[in-house]
C-alpha cells in the first residue's frame, strides 16, 4: 500500500516511516524542503511542497491509499496569519 507521510523528518515521523517500510508499505514523504535525514534513505518517493499549496498537495496524495499527517508549524516564528 502506498502511504503519504507529512512531517516525516520529525521524531515521530521518522518512526512512522520506519514502521510503514518495515511492514512492506511504499512510503511517499511530503516536506517543505528536501532533508538528508534517516527517513530519506528508506522512502521511495519524496514530494517537496507546503501544506498551504493545493497543487503540491494534489501531487503528494495522488495514488496514495492512506495519509499520516504529522506536519505542523512549531514555534512562534513567522507571520501570525500563518
Amino acid at each position: 500500500m502506498r502511504v503519504l507521510v507529512t512531517g516525516a523528518s520529525s521524531l515521530i515521523g521518522r518512526h512512522v516511516v520506519d514502521g510503514l517500510v518495515g511492514r512492506g508499505d511504499s512510503v511517499r514523504t511530503f516536506q517543505r524542503t528536501p532533508t538528508g535525514d534517516r527517513s530519506a534513505s528508506v522512502t521511495q518517493e519524496h514530494v517537496v511542497g507546503d501544506v498551504t499549496d493545493a497543487d503540491a498537495l494534489d501531487r503528494a496524495v495522488e495514488g496514495c491509499y492512506a495519509i499520516v499527517h504529522l506536519a505542523a508549524k512549531v514555534g512562534i516564528v513567522g507571520e501570525r496569519s500563518e
